[in-house]
C-alpha cells in the first residue's frame, strides 16, 4: 500500500481555512497489528477570530487493510478529516475509523 499524504488538503471552516503542511505516517505497535496513525498538521489561514490557534492537529488512527482494499474508503477518511476539523473543542484532535459508517 502506498503511504498517503494530505499535505495540501484544505478543509474551510468558520474559524478558518485549514491547510495541511505536515503527513507523518506513524506505524503502530504490534497490539494493533492492522492499524496505522497519521499525524496531520494544519496551519489556520484567513482566521476570523482571534483566538484561533496558527495550528492545529490531527491523530487518525485507521485500517491497513481498509485502506488497501476497500473501494472509496480514503475518500471516506478525507470527509472524517473535514468533519474532526470543523470540531474546535478541543482544538487538537484524534480520530479512529477503521470502516465506513
Amino acid at each position: 500500500m502506498d503511504q498517503i499524504n494530505w499535505e495540501g488538503y484544505e478543509v474551510p471552516t468558520r474559524e478558518a481555512v485549514w491547510v495541511c503542511v505536515n503527513c507523518e505516517e506513524e506505524p503502530r505497535k504490534a497490539e494493533i497489528v492492522d492499524a496505522v496513525d497519521y499525524l496531520l498538521e494544519f496551519d489556520a489561514r484567513e482566521p476570523t477570530r482571534l483566538d484561533v490557534p496558527k495550528r492545529r492537529k490531527l491523530r487518525l488512527r485507521t485500517s491497513r487493510a481498509a485502506l488497501a482494499h476497500t473501494p472509496g474508503f480514503r475518500d471516506f477518511l478525507s470527509l472524517v478529516i473535514s468533519g474532526q476539523m470543523n470540531e474546535t473543542d478541543p482544538w487538537d484532535r484524534f480520530k479512529e475509523v477503521y470502516e465506513r459508517d
